[in-house]
């Protein structure tokens, strides 16, 4: 996460570079939900409501934090990066988000002094935005391009990206027609971008990975907020490995989207699944750590 942070023009540590792209709104949801556990996150999400709350997408933040469920720290936190938007920002999209929303507290504010940055392959999202405006169409161009020439559905790319198909239908069908992307004649349709041009006027050996952060972010948040030692645990063993295993199969598409090898829940009956699910997330975070 840090060095996602970091790879947008934070000021946060990271001892190595990010691997993929980063997803800005993803990454915003799951700080909301971390900041109990890590105050630094603060100054992440204060310096990002001043140097780029504009690329920020005020619809898909919305569809994407109605996916990760109801949660007390995702609609706190959502109001008062919307009010630092405003008041840092001058940003008023997030008008209609910041009402009632208490401030930021960041531990410093020298942060504030950093820039946001987008020429780097990771900050592909951001720098599309920057250069296409914030919507639909930047994001589906980021997906295909992060795809490396494979093509696409309507319905994938919106599953992928938090638009409606409509808007992506419309957005595709657009871009297709002015040449930026290649429309299959598929049924249903498809959509890919080549490569090879985008490489060039990006100025990029190659292109970064698209991984699908939000579903991962989401098991991620939903662990975090079960298992933090605020709820009572089962206290039999039984139902415990019951209610991991529901957790899992709530948000087995994390897991297939970005292809992270987990076994099948079948295959551990009881309360052996206990341990099946603590070998998922070891094998979930040496993932992230390799891939974020």
């Amino acid at each position: 996460m840090w060095r996602q942070w970091a790879a947008l023009g934070s000021m946060a540590s990271a001892s190595r570079r990010a691997q993929s792209i980063v997803d800005p709104e993803a990454l915003l949801l799951l700080s909301f939900i971390l900041t109990p556990y890590h105050r630094r996150l603060v100054d992440e999400i204060h310096w990002w409501a001043a140097a780029g709350s504009g690329v920020t997408s005020v619809q898909r933040i919305r569809n994407l934090a109605r996916t990760f469920g109801p949660s007390e720290l995702i609609e706190r936190g959502l109001a008062a990066f919307a009010r630092a938007a405003l008041e840092l920002g001058r940003d008023a999209r997030w008008r209609s988000l910041a009402s009632g929303a208490g401030a930021l507290a960041p531990r410093r504010h020298e942060h504030l002094m950093s820039d946001l940055q987008f020429i780097e392959p990771p900050a592909l999202m951001v720098r599309l935005r920057v250069g296409f405006g914030v919507g639909s169409k930047s994001d589906l161009l980021c997906f295909l391009l992060g795809s490396h020439g494979s093509s696409a559905s309507v319905r994938d790319i919106a599953r992928a990206t938090g638009y409606t198909r409509k808007a992506i239908q419309n957005s595709a069908g657009d871009m297709s027609k002015a040449r930026f992307l290649e429309a299959l004649d598929d049924h249903p349709a498809a959509y890919r971008a080549e490569p090879a041009p985008w490489r060039e006027l990006l100025g990029w050996k190659s292109l970064p990975n698209w991984k699908h952060w939000a579903p991962l972010y989401r098991f991620v948040a939903a662990v975090s907020l079960r298992f933090d030692g605020r709820q009572e645990l089962p206290r039999s063993p039984y139902v415990l490995a019951s209610r991991m295993r529901d957790l899992y199969v709530e948000h087995r598409e994390a897991f297939r989207w970005n292809r992270i090898p987990h076994p099948a829940p079948e295959r551990s009956r009881g309360e052996a699944y206990s341990e099946a699910f603590r070998g998922l997330l070891v094998q979930t975070a040496g993932w992230l750590e390799e891939n974020a």
